[in-house]
């Protein structure tokens, strides 16, 4: 199993449980994946992850291998996981790829000074390195998961100064309710215009009204002051091993992404990978492909 997120944990303990010798891969130093940043501040997904993760450590049948890169995925099921020890070969009679996926920038004028970063930059920063990322931040997204960055940066202490939402507010579920409630103001059908440059740092950002196809609509220019802009708009899949394997791939306009849609056999996809994003998903996903 390559990914030890939730869908990758989940597909580990499934082929475990039906009598299977597993081996499960992560290139970070700790299992959990997206449980640990983008999750640690909702509780029923904590007592969940602490749980997955005590089953796999607990269990006989389940290799864990951290800090080991997948690198690639060869005929015959043949992986070799480069460590800091060297490489390890292995041939198993079959590969689950729960590998997740990258999170993807928005394109706007200086999207590359100091202080402009990925919504999961933001989070790992805050749950894996005790780091604050900014003072004040303003936060663009085109989905539920920017509304979940924003309330973690409140967490803390860091002041919210407005949430941009490309498309509706109001499709964006209780993350978005959590959000207003908190008092941070939304504007609906915006992006970023630019970003501002003090001194070569971020000092600001504009905002302008886009409509749904993400076409500049009419209407003032929105500066806003900010030491921090958040992104979370998109992603690809991390999908390196599946085209390796010779999968089949396609783009699913229900989720904005590439997915398998044909796999050769021995091989499974699972998670965040295969276009699954809620997270119960994302386990059921992994327990499917792991059974």
């Amino acid at each position: 199993v390559v990914g030890g997120g939730p869908a990758g944990m989940a597909a580990a303990l499934a082929a475990a449980g039906k009598g299977a010798r597993v081996t499960l891969v992560d290139e970070n130093p700790l299992l959990g994946g997206s449980l640990d940043y983008q999750h640690a501040n909702d509780l029923a997904a904590a007592s969940q992850r602490d749980d997955m993760k005590s089953r796999v450590s607990q269990a006989p049948a389940i290799d864990v291998i951290l800090g080991g890169e997948a690198s690639a995925y060869y005929a015959d099921h043949w992986v070799p996981v480069t460590t800091a020890d060297g490489i390890v070969k292995i041939r198993s009679r079959a590969t689950v790829i729960a590998t997740g996926v990258f999170e993807q920038p928005a394109v706007f004028h200086n999207n590359d000074l100091p202080g402009v970063m990925l919504a999961s930059a933001a989070q790992r920063l805050i749950t894996r390195y005790a780091v604050k990322p900014c003072e004040k931040a303003v936060v663009l997204t085109a989905n539920a998961e920017g509304y979940r960055a924003a309330l973690d940066l409140l967490e803390v202490g860091v002041e919210i100064v407005a949430i941009a939402d490309a498309g509706d507010s109001a499709v964006r579920g209780s993350l978005a309710v959590a959000a207003r409630d908190r008092g941070i103001p939304i504007y609906d059908g915006c992006m970023i215009y630019e970003a501002t440059s003090i001194d070569g740092q971020l000092g600001g950002a504009v905002l302008m009204v886009v409509d749904a196809a993400g076409t500049p609509g009419q209407g003032t220019l929105r500066p806003l002051d900010c030491d921090g802009l958040i992104m979370s708009v998109g992603w690809a899949p991390a999908a390196a091993h599946l085209y390796q394997a010779g999968c089949d791939m396609y783009y699913d306009e229900d989720v904005g992404q590439i997915v398998p849609v044909s796999l050769p056999d021995g091989i499974f996809a699972a998670g965040r990978v295969n276009g699954v994003f809620d997270l119960a998903d994302r386990i059921a996903d992994g327990a499917s492909a792991g059974h």
